[in-house]
Formats: C-alpha cells, sequence, structure tokens
C-alpha cells in the first residue's frame, strides 16, 4: 500500500487536497496529514517512515517547504516530491531539489492528474530497480545493479553487494521472482547477477573478478543463455 503524506498547515486545504487525490488513485493508499513541520521532521527522522509520495506546500507554517524537500532527498531518496503552493515566485527555487512537479493552488485541477501519474510511474519503475527485503524488522531496499550474488546458506539469503551485504529469511526462488532478467541461478544455492561476470565454465562462474562461484550441470545451460542475452543487449 502506498504511503502519501501531506504537508500543509491548513487543515481544510489538506482535505481538498486528499479528496482530490482520492478521485484520481487506483490503487490503495494511505494518506498521513501533517499541519505542522515538527510533526513531519518527526515521522522522517524519529520514526523513520519512509513515504512513497509528499505533497508538500512551500511555505509550511514557519518552515520552508523546499528546506524539507532536501532533507527528504537526502534521506529517502525514492520519495516523489510534488510541490503545491500558491506562491509561484518559488518555481525556480524548487529546482534545488529532486521533485516531480510544481503545482500552484489554483491549477490543481489541471496538473494534479499529470504530477500523480508521473509520480506512480517512477515509483513502478524503482520496484523494477530495487530489490526490497526485510530482516529483523527492519527493511532494505538494494539496487540491482549492484548485486554481485546472491547465497543460500541454511535459512538464510545473503545478497553481496558491491559495497556491502545483506541478510534475509526470504528463499532464493522467491527473491528470483523479483530480479530482473540479468539474474539467474548458477547452482540451487545461488543467483549470480551475469553482468558481474568476468569469466565462465562448466563448473565455475568468476564475478567482478574476484568472486567464484559453482555451477552445477543442471544450471550451466540456463546460467549460459542469460548471460549471452546480457552480451548481445
Amino acid at each position: 500500500m502506498l504511503k502519501i503524506a501531506i504537508c500543509e498547515d491548513m487543515v481544510l486545504h489538506q482535505k481538498c487536497l486528499q479528496n482530490e487525490i482520492e478521485k484520481l488513485m487506483t490503487e490503495p493508499c494511505e494518506f498521513f496529514c501533517f499541519s505542522s513541520a515538527s510533526l513531519f521532521e518527526t515521522e522522517i527522522s524519529e520514526k523513520s517512515i519512509c513515504f512513497d509520495i509528499v505533497f508538500m506546500d512551500i511555505e509550511f507554517g514557519t518552515t520552508s517547504g523546499i528546506k524539507l524537500g532536501r532533507e527528504i532527498n537526502n534521506r529517502y531518496s525514492l520519495t516523489q516530491i510534488i510541490y503545491v503552493t500558491g506562491y509561484p515566485q518559488y518555481a525556480s527555487e524548487v529546482y534545488k531539489t529532486d521533485h516531480v512537479w510544481f503545482i500552484e493552488k489554483n491549477q490543481l485541477g489541471k496538473y494534479l492528474p499529470l504530477a500523480l501519474n508521473k509520480a506512480l510511474r517512477a515509483i513502478q519503475l524503482t520496484k523494477n530497480l530495487h530489490l526490497n527485503i526485510s530482516w529483523q524488522k527492519e527493511k532494505f531496499s538494494i539496487l540491482q545493479k549492484e548485486i554481485i550474488y546472491i547465497e543460500r546458506n541454511l535459512r538464510t539469503s545473503e545478497i553481496y553487494t558491491l559495497h556491502t551485504s545483506y541478510q534475509t529469511s526470504e528463499k532464493l526462488d522467491s527473491l528470483m521472482e523479483r530480479l530482473t532478467d540479468a539474474f539467474a541461478f548458477s547452482h540451487r544455492s545461488y543467483i549470480v547477477n551475469t553482468e558481474m561476470i568476468t569469466s565462465l565454465t562448466k563448473t565455475q562462474v568468476i564475478l567482478n573478478d574476484i568472486h567464484k562461484i559453482p555451477v552445477s550441470r543442471s544450471k550451466c545451460t540456463e546460467l549460459k543463455n542469460a548471460y549471452n542475452r546480457f552480451m548481445i543487449q
């Protein structure tokens, strides 16, 4: 379910905006309305809540919505920000942040459908680019192109990336369903990123010039086909 935050210090405007968004949404979503910047900051910093979309008023009480936008960018780079304001003079200032759209309140009906559609498309794209997992009640979003390989060891799947590693109890078959075509089984206990392959034989694959992973007889053809698809792209 999508988490949508509305940051607007006027409660009436909050309700109006939520009503307009609900008319356009075709998938389940949960709304979080904030009438003060401090409450919103508590949610994203102390409670570490990551919103999918944030509708941000630029003059949010005494706080700059653009400043909050920068904080969102730094903490949660995948969050889609849509500025909704009655102050058109900030149209250039918002480009100091990554955002989807800048909507003047008197043009909400015209531009809200376009902005929301763009945000939803971006969210869908990031879902395809990231692997979302959980471990010991924590959630992680891993950029798929940085995954080198995944190994199943007893009841844990270890995900090795270019920078670090992650653990999850999720089985390899389940993880594989959410990975791109760049990934393939080399062995019943290993999934490898074919884009990281530097050497491939019938019994072993070398990833990123470092990692030596076994190739089983039953998975050899599957792995070679996946690797060949990558090579001709």
